[in-house]
């Protein structure tokens, strides 16, 4: 492919301006810049150029969509689109049906470039301003894109391409969610195939959102909404920093997806589904459910995961459950009943667990504490089982657990 460089007009009068600038450049820092500034300028004048020589060639009008009769060409047209270089100014030919068929001007290149009707900024530079304003702000997204790649957008503007990208994102969820639910087979994502035997981890959990009480207003008290967060990841051991043992190992997340529902539990659980089915736990070798007590929470794992998953409950609520239990048996402001769940959350922790509530049960037995151990019993055995086996366990969900039976308890 022939260099396009030479070809370029060299009188362009902002180019020289650059070429003087880099030339008398002092710092590092100013020759960076200006050098950043003129291989912006010479990409533009680059695609313009291409552009331009697109716009020459012959073009096959297509048929009009209403009558079917062959496009006639109305010249050319100007046309400009903001981009991750810079502004791109070309002209195309535009072409209209011969009998005023209501379809406005078309342009072929328009679409060959992918281009839509009174489109103004290409699609990377809204990419990288909705990144930016996932994480900050809307004026300091604004802000931040003009220093980075030297582009002005209004933040206004930013806010509108974060809203379609919302609502494309959306309409493309809805559409996925009623193909699975007529059974239609969900295209898998691509796992590396080291990734895809490793253990798949399913967990939820609600979080305070704070929202305006007002929209398009930041007048009025807080709004404070649960929004339900769920997490698939697959979980690799790996050694610990610091530590030259091979035997001292972590576990690290990779492949890790979420989904977040301003809804009900019900909402959050399609959602969740269609996303592990996406990753593999029909086919995982491993695949581990973990959440707090909620019940919402417990009644999408006994409709979705159970037939896959192992059921567990986090050591917080477990440990939390065990002081319940000694505040019923010992009342909990004591030093007695203090000093038993220290060491009773210990051994949780640490295992072997099942002991725990094994010697629950037999105390039970003393005529002394009957009533209030039956209460314990009631609050504890039934609903949930320990974990004997916490090395195992630690390597497949990254903390020692405690597993549900089928009733779970509340968080």
């Amino acid at each position: 492919m022939p260099c396009q460089i030479k070809n370029i007009q060299y009188d362009d009068s902002t180019l020289q301006q650059l070429f003087s600038r880099l030339e008398n450049a002092v710092s590092l820092t100013a020759l960076v810049l200006t050098a950043w500034e003129l291989a912006r300028r010479l990409a533009v004048l680059l695609v313009e150029q291409t552009l331009e020589k697109r716009a020459k060639r012959k073009t096959d009008w297509p048929n009009c969509p209403m009558c079917g009769k062959k496009l006639q060409s109305k010249g050319l047209a100007k046309r400009q689109i903001t981009t991750f270089i810079g502004v791109i100014r070309f002209s195309r030919r535009v072409g209209r049906c011969p009998n005023r068929c209501r379809i406005g001007q078309q342009a072929p290149l328009d679409a060959e470039l992918q281009l839509t009707p009174r489109q103004r900024s290409c699609m990377q530079l809204k990419r990288v301003a909705c990144l930016l304003a996932v994480f900050v702000p809307y004026q300091t997204a604004q802000k931040l894109l003009e220093q980075l790649i030297s582009i002005q957008v209004c933040k206004d503007t930013i806010w509108h391409w974060v809203a379609d990208a919302g609502q494309n994102a959306m309409d493309r969820l809805n559409d996925q969610l009623q193909s699975l639910t007529r059974g239609m087979p969900v295209s898998l994502e691509s796992i590396d195939s080291s990734i895809e035997q490793l253990p798949l981890l399913i967990g939820a959990d609600g979080v305070m959102v704070p929202f305006r009480r007002k929209k398009g207003s930041p007048k009025g008290a807080i709004l404070w909404r649960e929004v339900k967060v769920a997490l698939v990841a697959r979980l690799k051991p790996r050694r610990k920093k610091g530590h030259n043992d091979s035997g001292q190992t972590q576990t690290e997340r990779v492949q890790r997806r979420l989904v977040a529902c301003l809804g009900t539990v019900d909402d959050l659980g399609q959602i969740l589904w269609l996303e592990a089915v996406r990753q593999g736990v029909a086919t995982a070798k491993q695949v581990v459910w973990i959440s707090d007590g909620a019940r919402g929470f417990w009644r999408l794992f006994e409709t979705y995961f159970a037939e896959y998953a192992i059921s567990i409950l986090d050591f917080y609520h477990a440990a939390q459950n065990l002081f319940k239990a000694a505040t019923i048996w010992l009342d909990g402001r004591t030093k007695k009943a203090r000093s038993w769940f220290a060491a009773t959350r210990h051994r949780l922790r640490h295992g072997p667990s099942m002991r725990i509530l094994n010697r629950l049960w037999l105390t039970q037995n003393s005529k002394r504490h009957h009533e209030k151990l039956l209460a314990i019993s009631k609050v504890i055995y039934p609903r949930i089982r320990v974990i004997s086996n916490t090395t195992n366990l630690r390597h497949r969900a990254c903390l020692s657990v405690v597993a549900w039976s089928k009733v779970p308890a509340n968080g």
